[in-house]
């Protein structure tokens, strides 16, 4: 699909806060970095950063409360197998996404106009600290969230673990839950 965008129409504050996002990319291949380039960025409303600046990931913070978005218009159709999301930094965490949905359009021109297929829903996601990297797939299932580290070599997980921006090299076995981004 052409345009891809994320609305959020609730925040981890549920406050009013208005919706900031560090990051979001569009991922054909599940847990390999897209980012988006040679197309458009737009949003809903700009308070602080752009449209291109929340997919680039540089943060940006819509000038309205949810509902808003952030869309982009790749040059040339892309499917998403999985989304990742990352809160923008700490002054905003109570601004990250608590309830959006990944959409796709083949004939928006601007992002707000067009037609709009949801393609992720996400309800009630826990609150996230600034910085904190989430990965969200069609079929519902949340992928990672941990705290930046580097494992190396082999290792057995016994207890819960949470971890994000991961780089996991060697064999590892798990034997409770585990959430991991960008592993």
């Amino acid at each position: 699909h052409l345009a891809w965008r994320i609305l959020i129409t609730e925040v981890s504050s549920m406050s009013g806060n208005f919706p900031a996002l560090a990051k979001i990319e569009i991922r054909p291949v599940r847990n390999v970095t897209n980012t988006a380039s040679g197309g458009t960025a737009y949003a809903s409303s700009i308070l602080r950063g752009s449209a291109a600046a929340a997919w680039s990931g540089a943060g940006a913070v819509a000038n309205a409360a949810p509902p808003a978005w952030f869309a982009y218009i790749f040059p040339s159709p892309v499917e998403c197998n999985q989304a990742m999301v990352q809160a923008n930094v700490v002054y905003y965490e109570a601004e990250a996404p608590r309830d959006f949905t990944i959409q796709w359009s083949d004939d928006t021109t601007n992002g707000g106009d067009g037609t709009w297929t949801d393609h992720i829903q996400v309800d009630d996601e826990p609150a996230w600290r600034g910085g904190k990297i989430r990965t969200f797939s069609p079929a519902g299932d949340q992928i990672v969230d941990l705290p930046q580290a580097r494992v190396l070599g082999s290792f057995d997980i016994t207890s819960p673990v949470e971890m994000s921006q991961a780089r996991v090299l060697g064999s590892f076995d798990i034997t409770s839950p585990v959430e991991m981004s960008q592993a």
